[in-house]
């Protein structure tokens, strides 16, 4: 990975996460990228590798995968999304201007509760604690099955997740806080 450059690391609008690392006179090598997509989606990693320039050959590297994996989180996203409430002290470090969350793509047939479900169970496992906050894309249709209360919350046996929408949450995906 020495000599080698990221050129971009980003989750796009279909909830992919989106890889692209170059490396100029020789090829990426592709196993330390790999291993840094979580181990369940690495099936799932569609991985291209390809070369530009005649002269001075750049050589390219792109990985995508569906988002189940922590992520940053920029506060002007989360202030977008809660609103008002919204206090910083409650999510980020004083001075940060980004906090980690959880984004899940759900699969077909997956259920929005089993994704927030899901999301919070990795979240817990990453950071010790269980999230208050469940982000879904705009024109979701909030869990209204069992353990779901109203169009707010969703109960688990662990306490109570708020339930918000955001335009910027790839449509598909859910994000915990």
């Amino acid at each position: 990975m020495v000599d080698e450059v990221i050129i971009f690391d980003e989750v796009g609008p279909a909830g992919l996460r989106k890889l692209l690392v170059m490396r100029v006179g020789e090829a990426v090598d592709p196993l330390p990228w790999l291993l840094q997509v979580p181990e369940e989606m690495r099936t799932r990693v569609e991985l291209i590798e390809f070369t530009l320039g005649d002269r001075v050959k750049q050589h390219y590297l792109k990985l995508e995968w569906p988002t189940r994996e922590v992520v940053r989180l920029t506060v002007r996203d989360l202030r977008a999304c809660i609103g008002d409430g919204y206090r910083a002290q409650d999510f980020v470090t004083a001075g940060a201007d980004w906090l980690a969350a959880v984004m899940w793509t759900l699969e077909e047939g997956e259920r929005i509760s089993g994704g927030i479900r899901s999301a919070a169970e990795l979240y817990r496992g990453t950071f010790g604690r269980w999230p208050r906050r469940a982000i879904l894309w705009k024109g979701a249709q909030f869990p209204r099955e069992k353990g779901a209360r109203g169009e707010g919350t969703l109960e688990m046996g662990e306490g109570r997740v708020s339930i918000h929408a955001a335009g910027w949450v790839p449509k598909g995906c859910v994000v915990v806080v």
